[in-house]
Order: structure tokens, then sequence, then C-alpha cells
């Protein structure tokens, strides 16, 4: 592997990421729902990131008889500006946090990538494919 085009020459991105994935799979039908739904209590407040996931939440929830609010909510907006605070406690389901850490993993990455090439000199020949003499850097 070339590690001349790659920002993260260590491969520590790819490997989170895979780390991350693993887990995911690992850990599908282990009862996290189940989990959430006997923690939370009436009053409390779940954000899930699909619809599909909220769906069947609130049906677990009927079923369990709890009063518990399911609100959608995409990662990129921030839940507390659009909900506020809740009568009881606020929970995540897991697809909305593996969702929120994966978009700030594609974040880091990308703020890598940003900080290497504002702060290096570009090589010569990289200048001459891009028709421009030395860096403005």
């Amino acid at each position: 592997m070339s590690t001349s085009n790659h920002i993260d020459i260590y491969g520590i991105g790819i490997q989170i990421r895979t780390l991350v994935t693993t887990w995911q799979n690992y850990s599908r039908r282990t009862g996290r729902t189940a989990q959430l739904v006997d923690a939370a209590r009436d009053g409390d407040r779940v954000i899930c990131h699909k619809p599909s996931e909220a769906v069947e939440l609130e049906r677990r929830f009927r079923l369990a008889g709890k009063t518990v609010q399911v609100c959608l909510c995409d990662t990129a907006e921030n839940p507390l500006a659009k909900f506020g605070t809740a009568r009881g406690r606020t929970w995540f389901d897991h697809g909305w946090i593996e969702t929120f850490y994966g978009n700030r993993l594609t974040e880091a990455a990308r703020d890598i990538a940003y900080l290497e090439e504002a702060m290096s000199k570009r090589h010569p020949a990289i200048e001459a494919r891009m028709g421009r003499k030395g860096s403005t850097l």
C-alpha cells in the first residue's frame, strides 16, 4: 500500500471504522432495544434516527404500558434545540448513536485531510499538474 495518497498513513481511521462495523454487526439481536424499553420510564423521551426504529419503539412501549415520547431527529440536527428538555430522562436509541459516531469519524477524517493539506507545501509535480507555480499556503 502506497502511503503517498493517504492522509492517515497509519490506517487508524480504517481500523476504527472496521472495529465499529464489526461491533455493530455482532450487536444485532442482542437485546439493545429491549434494554432501552426496560430502562425508560413514563415521561422519558427517546430520540431515534430512522422512522422504522421509532415505529418499533412506540409499539414496544405501548405493549409495555409505558408513556414514553419517541422523537425522530437526524444526527445533523441539534436535538436539544429541536426538542428542548424532557419531563424525564432523554435516551438515544442505538441507531442514532451509531450514526452519530459514524458521522463524527467521517468529520475527523476530513479535518485531518484539511489540516495536512493546509499545513503542507505541495510537491512541485503536483503543482505542475494543477497548473500552478508554487503553493499559496
